[in-house]
């Protein structure tokens, strides 16, 4: 894939061409995206999503957790 600059975008999005970054964990948390994949559950009602703050701020706001 071509890269805008190799050094500072090390990773590109095979799926949608436009995401670059240099960090591996950003570019796993962009493909959840593109996967549909929401690997965070809530442990009360089964509510999911793509990352761990978004997970916080759930069971703060609807659980009164945290």
């Amino acid at each position: 894939m071509p890269r805008p600059d190799a050094f500072r975008y090390k990773f590109v999005c095979y799926a949608c061409d436009n995401y670059n970054t240099y960090m591996s964990s950003n570019i796993k948390k962009h493909l959840y995206i593109h996967l549909n994949d929401k690997p965070y559950e809530c442990t009360y009602c089964g509510y999911k999503c793509r990352d761990s703050q978004t997970l916080k701020v759930h069971l703060k706001r609807i659980h009164s957790l945290g």
